[in-house]
């Protein structure tokens, strides 16, 4: 597989020849910001390893969707559904234009039967993620709008960094807020506004920016 982020992920652990194999039958695809690459429920098709770009982990409970996770370059998707139930076990959509490749089951299978060292990784990492994506999930239900809204902007800080001059790599903007927060646009303004006269964001054009205070801002 001619590709420089198997490194990032358990596909670094898989010999050459079996990445060979599975490259000469994956495909590479393209995602608009707002496109889902696959919903929550979704019979899985196979997975997906991030090349560029950047999206939302969602968790439907009783018909609303909490964000849970943000996904950028190197992870890799839908390892879950691989296993137990064949569906999918949230939505995960662009937040950005996006470039993912994908892997189909009978590929990811065969990995998963002839590299013990990629097997092991990926059943370990899923025993820990999926058990830290349902916590967050139930306490996602419990938050009210000022904890979720700061929840997403820790979330974004923590996942996708900072440039060299201290501003998000990633800026979130109200719109977005309110989208992925299940508020009003009112309501996401005033709570933003509170936090940058706290002094633990700045906002620039209705656009988050920076996080000053990530401890403070971190529910």
């Amino acid at each position: 597989m001619a590709c420089s982020l198997v490194h990032l992920n358990p596909l670094g652990m898989c010999s050459k020849k079996n990445l060979t194999m599975v490259s000469s039958s994956k495909s590479n695809m393209s995602l608009a910001e707002g496109q889902v690459l696959y919903e929550q429920s979704a019979i899985s098709q196979g997975i997906y390893c991030v090349h560029s770009g950047h999206l939302l982990l969602e968790k439907s409970i009783a018909g609303t969707k909490y964000p849970i996770k943000f996904c950028k370059s190197g992870d890799l998707l839908g390892l879950a559904a691989m296993f137990g139930t064949p569906s999918h076990h949230h939505t995960v959509t662009a937040i950005s234009p996006v470039e993912v490749c994908f892997i189909d089951t009978a590929a990811a299978w065969h990995l998963f039967e002839n590299e013990p060292a990629f097997n092991k990784q990926v059943m370990n990492s899923l025993v820990a993620d999926l058990n830290w994506l349902e916590s967050k999930a139930s306490l996602s239900t419990y938050l009210n709008a000022e904890q979720r809204i700061a929840d997403v902007l820790t979330m974004v800080y923590q996942s996708f960094g900072v440039n060299d001059e201290g501003k998000l790599n990633v800026p979130v903007s109200i719109l977005q807020l309110v989208q992925w927060c299940n508020v009003s646009a009112k309501t996401a303004t005033q709570l933003t506004n509170g936090f940058a006269n706290k002094g633990w964001v700045i906002i620039e054009n209705g656009v988050i920016t920076s996080v000053l205070d990530s401890r403070n801002l971190k529910i």
